[in-house]
């Protein structure tokens, strides 16, 4: 899925994964994965290749992968 981030106006970038939700509002267990690809905010000047969010219990990890400059 392509997505911009609103507040943003230029930004873009590439979303695929799942997330599911369990249990009761008050006590939320959720897990899954989200990869986030060529995220670009060139109002902050920002570039992102990938990263992943993965969601397990009430735990998350996020790894990311930034362009080298050269």
């Amino acid at each position: 899925m392509s997505a911009k981030i609103s507040i943003f106006k230029k930004s873009a970038l590439n979303l695929k994964g799942k997330l599911t939700l369990h249990g009761y509002f008050d006590n939320l267990n959720y897990g899954g994965d989200l990869k986030i690809s060529n995220l670009s905010i060139p109002e902050l000047l920002l570039t992102l290749r990938n990263a992943e969010l993965k969601f397990k219990g009430q735990e998350a990890i996020f790894k990311i992968s930034l362009p080298l400059q050269s």
